[in-house]
């Protein structure tokens, strides 16, 4: 019996053990397995905190826009004002005036002449003007070189049957030849609308290209029925 009663000792003994272990092991696993869910739990709050900030911020973003959108023209004025605050609206506009062309004196050519009219030279620097006969072909206005040539003291050669003129300044040397509607520029040929001619010993040149082959613009005044000569010219 006493056998008997040892046995159940051991056997409720073990018994109690085996309890308390699987108690401890299933608290064990509970407290594990609530652990767990509790930082699935924590991640997903965060998580949809996050997503809930984001969309609260792209919300901001979007709002903010659409105002800019749909802002009143008084309102997109204040803001370039406020963008730009060197500008005053009060100050007047500058407007920068279109540039006025130069008004040109109407070209000798445009004038009608008549063939041995008597004109004035007033030539730039020159007190005394000179008194010329004009020579009048298809328009075209000649006059006697040799005079233009003297007054400005530039060397000139005329030949004596009157068929060549040549003139030597500063930056040409000019070749003029009776009945040739060419002339020669430092050696370069070139073409006159009307041909040289030689009379009562002067070699007449067209006016306004001898002028402007010496540096001078021509103009004239019909009032006085004078050209004046102004350097400057081509």
């Amino acid at each position: 019996m006493k056998h008997a009663m040892l046995k159940a000792i051991a056997f409720f003994l073990m018994f109690v053990l085996v309890f308390s272990y699987s108690a401890y092991k299933s608290s064990y696993v509970l407290a594990d397995r609530n652990e767990h869910e509790y930082e699935a739990e924590h991640y997903e709050y965060h998580k949809a905190k996050e997503h809930y900030e984001d969309e609260d911020q792209y919300g901001d973003e979007d709002q903010d826009d659409s105002e800019e959108h749909h802002q009143t023209p008084s309102q997109q004025a204040a803001d370039q004002q406020n963008q730009n605050p060197a500008v005053n609206q009060n100050s007047p506009a500058t407007v920068t005036p279109a540039p006025v062309p130069a008004q040109t004196p109407e070209p000798p050519a445009a004038v009608k002449f008549v063939d041995g009219q008597t004109v004035h030279l007033k030539i730039s620097g020159l007190d005394k003007p000179l008194t010329l006969t004009l020579r009048v072909h298809k328009g075209e206005i000649r006059v006697a070189a040799e005079k233009v040539l003297h007054s400005l003291d530039i060397p000139y050669l005329a030949y004596q049957d009157g068929a060549l003129l040549e003139v030597y300044t500063a930056d040409h040397h000019l070749i003029f030849h009776t009945g040739k509607n060419v002339y020669y520029d430092n050696g370069q040929k070139r073409s006159i609308p009307i041909a040289p001619q030689s009379e009562n010993g002067y070699f007449y040149v067209p006016l306004t290209l001898l002028a402007e082959r010496l540096g001078y613009t021509l103009e004239w005044n019909p009032q006085n029925q004078t050209f004046r000569m102004m350097k400057g010219g081509k």
